[in-house]
């Protein structure tokens, strides 16, 4: 029996301390995170008590029973909105876009666009002429047609700089030298060189989106020499020919006088050797561009130029026994419709672009030693095609290269037409834009 009393107060003692662990753990369990509010309870809580009862009920809830406050939620983290390109008016080089499109400048062809720009042309020429008539001897003898070929080195430095929105002053200063590559050409005009510069402003007449109108107007002067032995060669025979005419009207002619005389003559003859000539030249055009998308650009440019050119060579005269300075001079007329498109891959990564210009010319021109009424005539063609570096906005970077053909015929020292030239040539283009 007092086993049995035994068993039952420890089953009670076990069951009370069993039950004393359940509640103390359930006063101490973790609380449950509350919801977090919604934007709109943030800003309006909305209680269920009035505020003056509110404190009073938390101050008799105890404190196992109460819910933490709730801390304050961190601000979630915004995508940031992505920065905007930089427009065209605050890059340097937008002066040469128009729409969405950023030109190439031609080399042959003038721009409508009223940019700021600096840049170098430097390029070698493959120069031949057919035909070519010359007198290469110390007697008379016909015409003797042979082909001149010379190799052509020219460096031009081109600029433009933009006054206002609708004014921009352009020119350039060039030189060229060139040198005879045969025997023939090395007898006839062996080697000249040629420097000069051009001035000339663009006006913007109106534009409308993606097409641009201006007008220019250049003038230009340029000067140089020629060197050739062509000429020593036609005062030679000249001087030959009035020794032997005095000989044969006076042949007891004192042998050393003559012989003075021919010294003389000779000395003076080699004057010839280097001719030097000045020109001035202007014009006119009407310059277009049109952007057809960021990838594609036309312009187009018709003008009028004229040109000329006096050249003052040297010859023996046989009545004054001395030199005597002539001069010669050749006027030329260009109206001229020119045509260049480009095309820009750089908007679809590939910073390449290429340039195609053509030039088509009437060509008049008029020689004052020829016969009265003799003019020249030819219809000049010019084909160009470009590669360049489109990476960067500012900067046009690459090479040209192109073929004149149709020009005008070279007149010859004895004033006989040669046939057409043909010229061959290949150019490095730098410029940079602001």
């Amino acid at each position: 029996m007092g086993r049995a009393y035994i068993r039952l107060g420890a089953a009670a003692a076990l069951l009370w301390f069993t039950s004393a662990l359940a509640a103390r753990a359930q006063d101490y369990s973790p609380p449950l995170e509350p919801e977090a509010p919604s934007p709109a309870e943030e800003q309006f809580p909305i209680s269920a008590e009035p505020e003056s009862t509110a404190p009073a009920r938390a101050a008799a809830t105890p404190p196992s029973r109460r819910a933490p406050a709730p801390q304050p939620r961190a601000a979630a983290a915004r995508p940031r909105a992505a920065q905007p390109e930089p427009a065209l008016a605050s890059q340097w080089g937008q002066t040469r876009a128009l729409g969405e499109h950023y030109f190439q400048l031609g080399s042959f062809v003038p721009s409508a666009l009223v940019d700021s720009h600096i840049g170098i042309r430097a390029g070698v020429e493959y120069h031949q002429v057919p035909g070519f008539a010359q007198l290469p001897s110390l007697v008379s003898t016909g015409p003797q047609a042979v082909d001149l070929r010379t190799i052509n080195v020219a460096e031009t430095l081109d600029f433009a700089v933009k006054l206002h929105e609708h004014f921009a002053i352009y020119g350039d200063g060039y030189g060229k030298a060139r040198v005879g590559a045969n025997i023939a050409t090395l007898l006839g005009s062996g080697a000249d060189y040629t420097y000069g510069g051009d001035l000339g402003l663009l006006v913007k007449l109106f534009r409308a989106g993606g097409f641009q109108l201006s007008v220019s107007g250049q003038a230009g002067y340029y000067s140089g020499q020629s060197a050739g032995i062509l000429a020593l060669f036609q005062d030679l025979n000249v001087i030959a020919q009035d020794a032997l005419k005095k000989f044969q009207q006076n042949p007891v002619l004192d042998v050393n006088q003559a012989i003075n005389q021919l010294n003389v003559a000779f000395r003076t003859a080699t004057a010839d050797l280097l001719t030097p000539f000045s020109g001035f030249k202007f014009g006119f055009a009407l310059n277009a561009a049109q952007a057809i998308g960021p990838y594609l650009g036309v312009q187009a440019s018709l003008g009028f130029y004229s040109d000329r050119a006096t050249y003052q060579p040297t010859r023996y005269d046989t009545q004054s026994g001395g030199p005597l300075v002539m001069e010669r001079t050749i006027k030329t007329t260009r109206p001229s419709l020119a045509l260049a498109m480009d095309l820009d891959a750089s908007p679809s990564g590939l910073p390449f672009a290429m340039l195609l210009e053509y030039r088509a010319t009437p060509i008049n021109v008029s020689d004052s030693q020829a016969e009265p009424g003799y003019d020249v005539t030819a219809f000049e063609h010019l084909v160009a095609l470009g590669l360049f570096y489109s990476g960067r906005r500012d900067l046009q970077l690459g090479f040209t290269g192109y073929t004149l053909f149709g020009q005008a015929p070279t007149i010859g020292a004895n004033a006989t037409p040669s046939g057409k030239p043909l010229d061959l040539a290949l150019q490095l283009v730098f410029r940079y834009f602001w």
